[in-house]
């Protein structure tokens, strides 16, 4: 994690990826740190399950409650993230 703390640091007030849109696929602790690092740095962020049974609903809370665009949940389909996704 510290050399994303350090890409973080380094391009905080820069904005390196301003306008690029970036799509984080699995949801656990690193990789919501990822988003949240991308994000820092001028990205769009939206973060979605690539394996259900592995999906955090902790993760997903927070990356929410963080402003980040989540379309995940323990236990759902590709089918029922896509939907959800779509009728956001």
């Amino acid at each position: 994690m510290s050399i994303l703390r350090q890409f973080e640091e380094a391009f905080r007030l820069e904005k390196p990826l301003h306008g690029l849109r970036v799509v984080v696929i699995h949801i656990e602790t690193k990789t919501a740190y990822l988003a949240w690092v991308l994000r820092s740095v001028g990205a769009q962020v939206a973060v979605t399950g690539s394996n259900p049974d592995s999906t955090k609903d902790e993760m997903v809370a927070a990356m929410a409650a963080e402003g980040l665009h989540v379309y995940a949940r323990y236990g759902a389909s590709p089918a029922r993230n896509l939907h959800d996704a779509r009728n956001r």
